[in-house]
């Protein structure tokens, strides 16, 4: 079953536990857990087999491991903070959990998680259950039959966070490799024929319409299927034998659409005869014409910053919780944003259901990132799934407006069929949504420009162009090259009669080191970088957006200058305490300004 065929939607509605909390971690350098020292040989897999959660003091062979006496760790979380010892490790680590379940013969259970970075072996009661490969999506196993209803029950989870050439992402990443089950883990029961997923969307081409699309999953999946919202049924659709039904209802007119000014959601509800979920859900329409981006049928300009999925506070860490995702978003707000891009791989859901609360759009992204192998055929099959646990959890999310399937990937050939069927796939999967991607703005005529050279015009033609609904262009003028001077007399151009967004700009800055506006690394050269920037973007005609890099410093273990980025990229325009860099007030001012225009 592929991954947008498998996973669970409308979960936060389900009858459901918590297996959240402390975990017995053992780490594994060599692998040993999964097969023995001599990789399989049956009396060493026995005697050394981790899922068989066996311990030292077992009867008959004596295992050299143990659970019970081994670290706790805390999940959701990464075992790079909480433990020194594990801070820059990479490789296999061990987690188990024991818990109680009440278990119904009637219904189905699954375990859900949220994430877990990358490779996943999933183990109940000693039996082998699933594999997931990707580290920032969610994935589940049914579990039906396999709970042990009046004894503990032993989960056994192994996490494997090595970067590998033939992986999404690859080897290479400016974002720290956080390892562990790094969201929540929740046993679901749900009725032996359930809702799947229920996407329930306006038509884009008809704002007065919704279409809605159910999966039933069970043996009696062909049922009659009510949808309701703001407690007012919209009508009945039939699904077929495989439990598929697709229909269209009018919406009453009176329903207030969702905006960054005006975030409304409404209960929806999706019921059938086994079974019924409810969520909030905000109605909006995305849209472009020419260069323009329109939200429910009015041009807008996106005002947003660059988000990483990591926390504010000391130790950075991914984020777990609601309150955590609220209080970055909040720093957004505060900045005058109504946008946010999700860089640059899927972050937790508690994110983006504060974008929906909050009001601000999203640009949403998979972690296909430089130099990915792009001939590979199980690659891409790979950023297929993660493309598909992507939109399929968040589709219902009226904050989502833009799925991007990559960032600065060099354009040659291949590189260039791989992203053109990730395109493809995601407008199957999501054709309410636009589709973009971040660009090398010094990708020019299909080649690589010489970023050393000067230049004062800068044509936007990557061919992947032909292919995006809104052009994305990454560029670093007066930091990584360019100067002041050509900044100011610089001309942008396109091929393309497209909406552009300036998906990342920005420079270097340590907290509380100041200098002159020449001297790199302070907050006052980072300043007056922005104050040059915003003045050429300003002039480019199809100018939709931006969203500097970045709003907050992150983990990013290749920048190792000391005493200024020590392990971080210091291109936030807040530190890891939410402290403002005085680039802050700069973009803000910007902003304020672009704004009242529009309005």
């Amino acid at each position: 079953m592929s991954a947008a065929n498998s996973l669970l939607t409308w979960t936060g509605c389900r009858t459901s536990e918590s297996l959240n909390g402390a975990w017995n971690a053992i780490i594994d350098v060599y692998d040993v857990g999964a097969s023995g020292p001599f990789g399989g040989d049956a009396m060493f897999a026995e005697m050394f087999g981790f899922p068989a959660d066996r311990g030292r003091n077992s009867p008959g062979r004596r295992a050299e491991y143990d659970f019970d006496t081994s670290p706790v760790l805390q999940v959701p979380g990464d075992w790079n903070t909480q433990n020194e010892r594990f801070h820059f490790y990479e490789g296999s680590m061990w987690l188990r959990k024991r818990f109680s379940a009440q278990v119904d013969a009637e219904r189905r259970t699954f375990v859900y998680f949220g994430a877990a970075n990358h490779g996943t072996w999933v183990y109940l009661n000693s039996k082998k259950v699933a594999e997931h490969e990707g580290g920032y999506g969610p994935f589940c196993v049914e579990v039906t039959g396999l709970l042990k209803p009046d004894e503990e029950n032993s989960l056994i989870v192994r996490v494997n966070n090595q970067r590998t050439k033939s992986a999404i992402p690859t080897t290479r990443t400016d974002w720290f490799n956080y390892g562990g089950i790094t969201r929540d883990v929740t046993l679901i029961e749900v009725p032996s024929t359930f809702i799947r997923d229920a996407v329930v969307q306006l038509d884009p081409a008809n704002p007065t319409v919704v279409c809605v699309d159910v999966s039933l999953d069970g043996p009696n999946a062909s049922q009659a299927v009510t949808v309701s919202v703001a407690g007012e049924t919209l009508g009945t659709l039939h699904t077929n034998e495989a439990g598929r039904g697709e229909a269209r209802f009018a919406l009453p007119s009176t329903l207030r659409r969702w905006s960054p000014s005006d975030p409304v959601r409404h209960e929806v509800t999706v019921s059938c005869e086994s079974d019924s979920v409810t969520d909030l859900i905000g109605f909006r329409t995305i849209a472009t014409k020419g260069t323009q981006i329109l939200l429910n049928g009015e041009p807008l300009f996106l005002a947003g910053i660059s988000l990483h999925d990591e926390s504010l506070g000391d130790p950075a860490r991914r984020i777990q919780t609601a309150d955590e995702a609220r209080a970055l978003l909040a720093h957004a707000k505060a900045l005058g944003c109504n946008f946010v891009r999700l860089a640059h791989y899927q972050h937790n859901e508690h994110t983006v259901r504060a974008c929906d609360e909050m009001g601000l759009m999203a640009w949403c992204e998979i972690p296909v990132y430089w130099g990915i192998d792009w001939e590979n055929e199980a690659t891409l099959a790979n950023a297929k799934d993660q493309l598909a646990e992507l939109i399929v959890r968040d589709r219902n999310r009226a904050s989502v407006i833009l799925w991007s399937v990559a960032n600065e990937t060099p354009p040659a050939e291949q590189r260039t069929v791989f992203l053109r069927a990730l395109v493809k796939e995601a407008r199957q999967l999501d054709p309410t949504r636009l589709v973009t991607a971040a660009l090398f703005s010094h990708a020019q005529g299909g080649e690589v420009f010489d970023m050393t050279k000067e230049s004062d015009h800068w044509m936007i033609d990557d061919p992947l162009g032909e292919d995006l609904d809104v052009l994305g262009v990454n560029e670093y003028h007066g930091w990584y090259y360019g100067s002041f001077e050509t900044m100011a007399k610089t001309r942008w151009s396109t091929p393309y009669d497209k909406p552009m967004i300036v998906s990342e700009f920005g420079a270097d800055a340590k907290a509380g080191l100041r200098g002159g506006n020449d001297e790199s690394w302070t907050e006052d050269f980072q300043a007056e970088v922005y104050r040059h920037q915003l003045a050429m973007l300003a002039k480019i005609p199809f100018l939709a957006g931006t969203t500097p890099w970045i709003l907050k410093d992150f983990r990013a273990p290749f920048r190792l200058l000391p005493d200024v980025q020590d392990g971080f990229n210091r291109k936030g325009l807040i530190d890891t305490n939410g402290n403002h860099k005085l680039a802050y007030d700069v973009l803000a001012s910007w902003y304020q300004d672009r704004l009242a225009q529009k309005g």
